[in-house]
């Protein structure tokens, strides 16, 4: 479709993703595209991140409940 080009080096430096992967590309559609991405991989870690909280903080309860 010709919406985002490939990049045309890997930048395997530590520097801030956003800026790696505009300097690897030169094109600055990446840039929204790869903020999209980030925006959609925390949209679908989110629930499992909160099931994994409430089994701790349920377990952190038991623990505590038969201690005291």
């Amino acid at each position: 479709m010709g919406l985002i080009t490939p990049g045309y080096f890997v930048n395997t430096s530590f520097t801030l993703l956003f800026n790696q992967v505009c300097f690897s590309s030169m094109y600055w559609r990446i840039v929204l595209f790869t903020f999209g991405l980030v925006l959609l991989s925390l949209v679908i870690y989110y629930p499992f991140f909160k099931v994994y909280e409430k089994n701790m903080l349920d377990q952190e309860c038991i623990v505590s409940d038969s201690v005291a």
